[in-house]
C-alpha cells in the first residue's frame, strides 16, 4: 500500500488463521457424513481428527459459497477474495494487492502488499494459487495438532486429497471467476487486450501489474489496433523499452525505436503496412518459434527483419521453414533467432527474393515439400552464400540440387528395410494412427512434418524405437509420436508436429491414448539377417591381419582396425563387430592363418586386399 494507506488488517479475517480447528456446522449434509466414514492408513489412525476434516471441508465450502467480501475503508473499494487477498481500487482504476502474511509462526496474520509482478492474481482461481493457500493453511493446522511435524504433513497431505475430491473438484471454476471479476469491476477493454496477447505468449499467468499497465496504456493499444494492427505485438513488447518515448503518438514512438535499432525506412513501412496478415504471421512465429518474453520477441522480430531484407511480408510457411533452421519453441537456440541465422544471410536473402519474384508474377507460394527439401540442405551444407551458378538457375535448379543431395545422405544399406509396427492402423475419434513400419514411410513423415524422423531408421530396425504417425482422416497428417523401449515397456520420448512445433491438444490427447495400448506390447528384439552369400564374399583384411579362434569366436587383430571378434557380424547379429582386448587373444587365442579362418568362419576362398567391411 501507499504510504498513509489505511491498515486493512482489522477490517478482514484471514482464511489462514481458524481459532477453532473443530467448528463443525450446524448441519452436516451427505457429502460431511461420508467424510466421516474415511479412515487414513494405520500409522496415521493415532492423529487422526475426523471433526478436523471435516471442519475444513466446510470451511473451503464457505469460502467458495461467499467468495468475495466488499468494503469501502476511508473511500477505497476493497474486495476480499476467498479469504485470501485483498484488491484495493485506486481513483484511476488500478489495484493495489495485498495479500495475507506473517514473518513467523509466532506472530500474527497481516495483510501486506504483494509483490504484484510475479503473482498471477488476475487468473485467480483458473490457477492454483489458491488452492496451494488452502493447502498450507491445513498444513498449519495439523502442524499446530500434531507435534511430529513429518506426521502431520503427512496427514495433511491425506486430508487434503479428500477435500479435493470431495468439495474442490466439485466447483465450477468458471462461474467462481465470473463472480470474482464482477466484484472487481474490471475494464473490459484491458481484459480484451490482455486476452489477445496471451495468444502471443502461449502460457502465460497474468499478473495485477500487467492489468495496471494495460490499463494505462489501453488508449494507445486501441489506437494502434484501429490503425495499424501489425505493430500491436512491438507496442506491447517494446512500451517499456528505455528508448521507446511515452509522450508522442505510439507509432511514431515504435518508429523511432525502431529506426535506432537499425531498421530502414523501407523495412518499417513493410511492418506497419502489413495488417492483419502481418499480426497473423507474428501470432504463429510466437506459437511454433519464439520461447522469450514479449520483449525479447519483438526484438527478434525486427532483427529477422533486417537480417531477411524482405520487400513485402513473406509467407508464414517461408518464415516457418527459415526459423526451423534455428529450432522451434519446444528446442529454442541458446540465441536469438537472428543471431543463429546470421551464417545463412546471404542465401535466406536470395530465397526471400525468388519468393517476392514468384508473388509479383501471380504464382502460388513454393510447394512445402520442395521448401523443406531446400531449407534442409542449406542447413545441412551450412550454405552461407548461393554461388553465381545457384543464384541464377531458378528454384528449380534449387530444388534439383536439393533432391540430389537428399538422395545422396540416404543410407542405402536401409533401403526397402521394414520392422513391426507393434499396432495395426486404427481410427481415435476423427483421428487416425499409422505405424511407420518401413524407411520409406520414414522417410515420407520427415519431408512432409519436416523433421529428422529419417534418421532413426537404424533404431527401428534394432526394435529400440517405434514411431507412429497421427493424421486426420483426410490423410493431413498432424503430429509424429516416438517411443523407446525401456526395459521391457515401451515409453513416450517425443510428440512433435510440423517443423517440431508444439503439437494441437488433440495430438496430444492421442499420443497418451496410443501410450496406453503399447502398455500391453513387450517389446521383441528383432531376429538377426544371416549376412548372404555374396556379402561374405566382400569381406575383406588388410595386409598383417593376425587370426585367432578363441574358444570358438573368430577374432582379427590388425594394426589398422585394432583387435575385433567377429562372430556376431558373421551371424548378422549386430552391423559393427565388437572389439576384443588384445590380452585375450594372446592368452586364450589360437593362431590360424587366413585360410583356415576363412574355412572354420566363413566357408570361402581367400581374398586380399581392402579392409574388413561389407560392401554390396
Amino acid at each position: 500500500m501507499p504510504e498513509g494507506s489505511p491498515n486493512l488488517t482489522p477490517h478482514f479475517a484471514c482464511s489462514f488463521q481458524r481459532p477453532n480447528l473443530r467448528a463443525l456446522p450446524s448441519h452436516e449434509d451427505s457429502l460431511l457424513t461420508a467424510l466421516r466414514a474415511v479412515a487414513p492408513s494405520k500409522d496415521l489412525s493415532h492423529v487422526h481428527d475426523v471433526d478436523h476434516l471435516v471442519s475444513f471441508t466446510q470451511h473451503v465450502r464457505d469460502l467458495v459459497a461467499r467468495p468475495v467480501e466488499i468494503r469501502e475503508v476511508e473511500g477505497q473499494r476493497c474486495v476480499h477474495v476467498l479469504g485470501q487477498a485483498v484488491f484495493v481500487r485506486a481513483d484511476e482504476g488500478t489495484y493495489d494487492l495485498l495479500v495475507w502474511w506473517r514473518a513467523s509462526e509466532s506472530d500474527p496474520w497481516a495483510l501486506h502488499r504483494a509483490p504484484m509482478d510475479r503473482t498471477p492474481f488476475l487468473d485467480f482461481p483458473r490457477t492454483n494459487l489458491w488452492k496451494e493457500n488452502l493447502a498450507a493453511a491445513l498444513l498449519d493446522e495439523a502442524r499446530c495438532r500434531i507435534a511430529d511435524s513429518e506426521i502431520a504433513f503427512r496427514w495433511a497431505a491425506w486430508a487434503w486429497s479428500w477435500v479435493e475430491f470431495k468439495a474442490i473438484a466439485l466447483i465450477d471454476v468458471r462461474r467462481l471467476r465470473s463472480k470474482i471479476r464482477g466484484a472487481l469491476d474490471l475494464d473490459r477493454r484491458v481484459l480484451r487486450a490482455l486476452n489477445r496477447r496471451r495468444r502471443l505468449q502461449p502460457g502465460i499467468q497474468w499478473s495485477m501489474s500487467d492489468y495496471n499497465r494495460e490499463l494505462v496504456g489501453i488508449d494507445a493499444s486501441t489506437l494502434v489496433e484501429r490503425e495499424a494492427p501489425s505493430l500491436l505485438p512491438l507496442l506491447w513488447g517494446l512500451r517499456d523499452h528505455p528508448q521507446f518515448d511515452a509522450a508522442i503518438e505510439p507509432k511514431k514512438a515504435l518508429r523511432l525505436l525502431a529506426r535506432s535499432l537499425g531498421v530502414t525506412p523501407q523495412q518499417w513501412r513493410l511492418i506497419a503496412t502489413s495488417g492483419r496478415r502481418g499480426l497473423t504471421t507474428y501470432r504463429a512465429l510466437s506459437r511454433d518459434f519464439w520461447a522469450g518474453d514479449e520483449r525479447q520477441n519483438a526484438l527478434d522480430y525486427l532483427a529477422l527483419v533486417r537480417l531477411l531484407r524482405p520487400k513485402r511480408m513473406p509467407s508464414i510457411g517461408l518464415w516457418s521453414q527459415m526459423l526451423a533452421i534455428a529450432g522451434s519453441r519446444r528446442n529454442p537456440p541458446s540465441e536469438p533467432y537472428a543471431e543463429a541465422l546470421a551464417m545463412h544471410r546471404d542465401a535466406l536473402q536470395h530465397l526471400v527474393r525468388l519468393a517476392e519474384t514468384r508473388a509479383e508474377e501471380g504464382k502460388r507460394d513454393f510447394p512445402e515439400e520442395e521448401l523443406h527439401a531446400v531449407m534442409a540442405w542449406v542447413s545441412d551444407r551450412r550454405i552461407a552464400k548461393f554461388n553465381r551458378i545457384q543464384r541464377t538457375s531458378g528454384w528449380d535448379f534449387l530444388v534439383r540440387r536439393a533432391l540430389q543431395y537428399r538422395a545422396r545422405v540416404r543410407n542405402p544399406d536401409f533401403a526397402g528395410c521394414s520392422w513391426d509396427g507393434l499396432l495395426p492402423s486404427y481410427d481415435m475419434g476423427h483421428l487416425r494412427v499409422e505405424p511407420l513400419d518401413s524407411d520409406e514411410k520414414l522417410w515420407d513423415e520427415a519431408i512432409v512434418m519436416r523433421h529428422c524422423a529419417d534418421t532413426f531408421v537404424e533404431r527401428c530396425l534394432r526394435g529400440e524405437t517405434a514411431i507412429f504417425s497421427i493424421r486426420r482422416h483426410c490423410g493431413k497428417r498432424i503430429a509424429t509420436v516416438a517411443f523407446s523401449r525401456l526395459g521391457e515397456a515401451w515409453v513416450l520420448c517425443d510428440t512433435s508436429g510440423k517443423a517440431n512445433s508444439e503439437p494441437s491438444k488433440e495430438a496430444q490427447r492421442a499420443a497418451r491414448q496410443l501410450e496406453q495400448r503399447l502398455k500391453t506390447v513387450s517389446p521383441v528384439r528383432p531376429k538377426p539377417r544371416p549376412l548372404s552369400s555374396s556379402e561374405l564374399a566382400a569381406v575383406v583384411f588388410p595386409p598383417e591381419t593376425f587370426f585367432a579362434d578363441v574358444n570358438g569366436i573368430p577374432v582379427t587383430s590388425s594394426r589398422i582396425d585394432g583387435t575385433i571378434a567377429w562372430d556376431k557380424f558373421l551371424s548378422g547379429a549386430a552391423k559393427t563387430p565388437r572389439r576384443f582386448t588384445f590380452t585375450t587373444l594372446q592368452s586364450e587365442g589360437e593362431p590360424i592363418t587366413e585360410q583356415e579362418f576363412r574355412r572354420r568362419f566363413m566357408s570361402l576362398p581367400t581374398q586380399e586386399g581392402g579392409s574388413p567391411s561389407c560392401q554390396a
